[in-house]
């Protein structure tokens, strides 16, 4: 029954996994960007030329900055946790593999 059902509903679940594949690509993307350090460095350096050009006021730069250093925190920290949640993993499948080997 499982391959008949594959068959006959090729025609309908295919482009739907074809569009999750491709839906799923645009979220990776997306995040890449969001969490990217470099980007957020390189809209401070244009801040800081723009600002030494006379394009915006001081008061528009300290802003502007301070939204832009607040967003790298955040960067940073999204980094760490992912960092920290590797190393709990790491952690908990050293745990695991120490007891399998003391139970054998």
């Amino acid at each position: 029954m499982g391959l008949l059902w594959d068959i006959l509903s090729a025609p309908i679940m295919l482009p739907t996994k074809g569009l999750l594949f491709v839906f799923d690509k645009i979220r990776e993307q997306a995040e890449t960007e969001l969490w990217d350090e470099g980007k957020v460095h390189q809209q401070l350096l244009q801040l800081q030329m723009m600002l030494d050009v006379g394009d915006i006021s001081e008061t528009d730069f300290y802003a502007a900055e301070e939204e832009l250093l607040d967003r790298l925190d955040a960067i940073i920290a999204h980094k760490q946790g992912l960092d920290d949640e590797v190393e709990d993993e790491d952690e908990a499948e050293g745990e695991e593999e120490d007891e399998e080997a003391n139970g054998d």
